[in-house]
């Protein structure tokens, strides 16, 4: 896309420890994964402690794990990845439903224990079956999250154990059928009525992802306005803010397209609804730190295509928002250092320019010390400092890129351009 080289980062990046490597660049090692376990289980500890009583709202682990993200994540072969689960069943749900949610899950499990082994100890077999199933259920939530089929089975043994242990005889003198009155009729109408309501809205739901599938496809073929449009159609069918944020970014990305062939009407019109369905998504989820992270695209590019300064200020305004709700994620803060470096440029007399020199520098400095090994961020700091004529300074900090990430096609093209022009 328009933006992927200034605002997305390479999934192979730096891990707990950088070896020397041949000319062919850096060789990373792979985190282990107990090891990232422990990191994202002490995330969902904090987040317990910071939403005590209800946590942060079900299913919503995937951005509130930003809040309290360990800084050590950073340091990890997956740090740029998303965690949409805690990858440990019992702290997902104190993270999300905090303490009430846990007890109630763990209250849940010590019933359907307590029966199973009860009627275990009377040497029920079947009961000892399902006690050792739903143990292995139980073993493995702690160490990974429970996928439907799994949860399922979490449900259906203790029913399935129930149904077959308490099949009593029929009644002697069963209670005669009697005829349905209007009030009877009524109410089995609204219940058919809800009934199929709701099957519908889960028909549309399904429908509308099948749609968000095909146009991230779209998306990967390039193919700009049949994704617009399939999101377009998801949208209708179901009003859901991922959909709006997608859609949002691809309605800029056609805009950019739009002007470059000279459709400027056109343009500002695709212009004019990107920042609206970007709007709506956030006020859908105003603490997803991903929609700020969009919006700050969308405002890059509507720059790219009015170089109207208003649209970097925005785009600040943005990514400090998306800097407030994930403190510890460099990586708004390696896009605010291109966003301040882009206002230096534009800013008026030698005081402003100075003060977004320095706001781009101090912001490169902050994502490197969330995360020292920061290969994009490091050879960002490297041309800021060639760009203000420090070429002694870019020169230590790309010998220093050597050192740590081995040698890179890049960091020696930078070397050999300070090179050139000291000579």
């Amino acid at each position: 896309m328009v933006l992927d080289k200034y605002f997305t980062w390479p999934k192979k990046t730096a891990t707990k420890k950088i070896i020397s490597a041949p000319p062919t660049g850096p060789k990373l090692l792979i985190t282990e994964s107990l090891d990232l376990r422990k990191i994202v289980w002490q995330g969902a500890l904090d987040l317990g402690k910071l939403h005590p009583l209800f946590g942060t709202g079900v299913e919503t682990f995937a951005y509130s794990y930003f809040f309290v993200r360990p800084v050590s994540h950073n340091l990890t072969s997956e740090w740029d990845f998303i965690y949409n689960k805690a990858h440990n069943e019992y702290l997902n749900y104190l993270a999300t439903t905090g303490f009430v949610g846990l007890f109630t899950y763990l209250f849940l499990i010590a019933v359907v224990l307590f029966h199973l082994l009860k009627k275990t100890i009377k040497k029920d077999k079947l009961s000892f079956y399902l006690f050792l199933a739903y143990c292995s259920i139980l073993f493995t939530n702690f160490f990974g999250f429970a996928t439907s089929s799994v949860t399922l089975f979490f449900y259906f043994i203790p029913a399935f154990w129930y149904i077959s242990t308490n099949q009593g005889s029929p009644p002697v003198n069963p209670t005669p059928r009697r005829s349905f009155s209007p009030k009877d009729y009524m109410l089995s109408f609204i219940v058919l009525l809800v009934s199929v309501s709701l099957l519908w809205y889960l028909i549309n739901y399904y429908r509308g992802d099948v749609l968000f599938a095909k146009a991230n496809q779209q998306i990967k073929n390039e193919n700009y306005p049949q994704a617009v449009q399939l999101l377009q159609r998801a949208i209708q069918l179901h009003d859901e803010h991922v959909y709006e944020d997608k859609y949002a970014f691809m309605l800029a990305n056609t805009a950019y397209v739009a002007a470059y062939n000279k459709q400027d009407e056109t343009a500002k019109q695709l212009m004019k609804l990107a920042d609206y369905s970007s709007r709506k998504s956030i006020k859908a989820s105003p603490e997803n730190m991903n929609y700020w992270k969009t919006r700050s695209k969308i405002y890059y590019i509507f720059y790219q295509l009015t170089l109207e300064k208003k649209y970097l200020e925005e785009g600040v305004g943005a990514l400090t928002q998306a800097k407030i709700l994930a403190p510890s994620d460099p990586r708004p803060s390696y896009s605010l250092a291109l966003y301040y470096s882009l206002l230096e440029s534009e800013a008026d007399g030698a005081k402003n320019q100075n003060m977004y020199r320095q706001l781009a520098f101090s912001e490169i400095d902050r994502a490197l010390v969330l995360k020292p090994n920061y290969y994009e961020a490091s050879l960002l700091k490297g041309q800021l400092l060639k760009k203000i004529n420090q070429p002694e300074a870019a020169r230590a900090v790309f010998q220093k890129m050597l050192a740590q990430f081995g040698s890179d096609e890049a960091i020696l093209d930078e070397l050999k351009s300070l090179y050139t022009t000291r000579k």
